[in-house]
């Protein structure tokens, strides 16, 4: 099975159960990491792990918003018996905040947690050969690399998080000042104050179901042939 081959965010989160084979679908959620940019450096991620522990495929997962696992990036070879939900080692990863590993007969699965402040964004999974397994030397370096991605992860998130909020603030910011506009159009205009002009301009937005920022832009728009309707 090519892993490469599924598009980001669809993928079955194993039931936590006491066998670490079993595999069972627990849902499937969009991908809130898709971007081109994230994908490039999922990849790039992986690849560095993949050449530091000499494993022969692996998978990036991290958290969508409401905590879910979302694949953004896989490497795989076409030889690799892959089921198809990740295994129960990836969420061992993710609860004991350590590299954890499975076995049997075909591959040994390994998963490093992303951990950032006490907590795990995500896990990159690597698969090995049965008798190439980690030694404890790429076991350490392959979890420092994860731990520095990590937080470079959460960095990223924090500027697009903030960019949101100032991208809100600012949009704010704007439908304040027409709002201000529109109120002294209407008040010059019905020789009213502005407080009785900003009823009206809510009366309007209620009558038309419209935002009352919309209709305050209007009677601003309107100033400019002499009307005051919204």
């Amino acid at each position: 099975m090519d892993w490469s081959a599924m598009p980001n965010g669809n993928i079955n989160v194993p039931l936590c159960t006491s066998d670490p084979h079993e595999y069972t679908t627990f849902g499937t959620y969009p991908s809130r990491t898709s971007s081109p940019a994230a994908s490039d450096g999922a990849e790039t991620l992986l690849q560095a792990c993949l050449e530091v522990s000499g494993a022969i495929g692996g998978t990036v997962y991290l958290d969508d918003i409401a905590g879910r696992l979302d694949i953004v990036a896989s490497i795989d070879v076409a030889s690799r018996p892959a089921p198809h939900s990740p295994p129960l080692v990836v969420t061992r990863a993710l609860v004991s905040l350590r590299a954890e590993s499975t076995a049997d007969d075909r591959a040994i699965t390994h998963a490093f947690p992303l951990r950032s402040r006490g907590n795990a964004i995500g896990v990159i999974e690597l698969v090995s050969l049965p008798d190439r397994p980690l030694d404890t030397a790429a076991t350490n370096a392959v979890q420092s690399l994860v731990d520095v991605a990590a937080v470079t992860i959460e960095h990223l998130r924090t500027l697009e998080q903030t960019a949101r909020l100032v991208g809100q603030l600012q949009t704010a910011l704007e439908n304040r000042v027409v709002l201000e506009q529109a109120k002294g159009v209407l008040a010059e205009r019905l020789g009213v104050d502005c407080h009785v002009a900003f009823r009206e301009l809510r009366n309007v937005a209620r009558r038309d179901q419209r935002p009352i920022s919309e209709v305050a832009s209007s009677v601003v728009a309107s100033r400019s042939n002499g009307t005051a309707r919204a």
